[in-house]
């Protein structure tokens, strides 16, 4: 029997990751992209799959490299699957894109009797953009909270942005963090934005040895980075880093700023 994993990480083979939360199309041809990390693409069997609200998980096509595509019950070949050995990536491009083509889609690949799950992107078609980018901000830890129980919480703060389809991730000096975190469900504003808040809880003796503390916003407007630590410095470099639309390239600039406080404790911001 088939298991199906809707799951981006496999400890002992390849997992996805898809550029994008989601793309806003108003009639023209997107392209969602998935790339492999942990295995080489052209060695596997590669899959899209679409999900619509209320609805069972649908197959849309699968391929592998120099060979045809072999498509779903009912799916039209204007879904075109795409393999890029350089960026070991793969795509799947939606032709003549209709209303009804809305839903989430993610790549897959079969590995060891089973499926791996990238992590999913929206699509949505309409004739008005309305996206907003996410307002940053990294708060924390507590002065009280690590004298009284020796954690360290870091809370993650995006707001009034558009779409909802948000990814908040956390990485501890550069390495996506393996300590408890949780992401709170997203509310809607007055103004039809979105707000969403996530945290991570360290031992204070990592915060106390000064490594960096990473939230990450993959959003479809781009890739926002904002890294703090523990630091008695006065002033630091204050390098913003923002990414194009396809959340894949960076443009950088420098500034100076003051070291902010939270909870009772000097830190310095890093946008990467």
């Amino acid at each position: 029997m088939t298991s199906f994993i809707v799951s981006s990480f496999s400890e002992d083979g390849p997992f996805l990751e898809q550029a994008l939360p989601s793309i806003t199309t108003a009639g023209k041809n997107p392209t969602l992209v998935c790339i492999m990390r942990g295995g080489v693409v052209t060695h596997h069997v590669l899959s899209w799959y679409r999900q619509i609200e209320g609805k069972e998980i649908q197959f849309l096509v699968s391929h592998r490299e120099n060979s045809s595509p072999t498509y779903g019950s009912g799916v039209a070949e204007r879904f075109i699957p795409e393999v890029e050995p350089l960026s070991n990536a793969f795509k799947l491009t939606i032709g003549n894109v209709e209303n009804s083509d809305e839903g989430t889609y993610y790549c897959a690949v079969w590995f060891s009797y089973k499926y791996i799950f990238g992590e999913g992107t929206v699509v949505r078609v309409q004739v008005f953009k309305d996206t907003q980018r996410p307002q940053m901000t990294l708060l924390g830890p507590s002065l009280v909270e690590m004298k009284l129980y020796r954690s360290a919480t870091f809370l993650c703060h995006a707001a009034r942005y558009s779409p909802n389809a948000l990814r908040i991730k956390w990485h501890l000096n550069n390495q996506s963090s393996q300590h408890r975190s949780y992401t709170y469900p997203a509310i809607q504003t007055s103004s039809n934005t979105f707000d969403q808040t996530a945290e991570v809880s360290i031992p204070a003796a990592l915060w106390d040895q000064g490594v960096e503390v990473t939230c990450i916003l993959e959003h479809e407007t781009g890739v926002q980075h904002l890294t703090t630590r523990a630091n008695n410095k006065k002033q630091r470099d204050c390098k913003p880093e923002r990414s194009t639309h396809d959340g894949m390239k960076h443009a950088r600039n420098e500034t100076e700023v003051n070291p902010a406080i939270f909870g009772g404790m000097p830190l310095h911001i890093i946008f990467l």
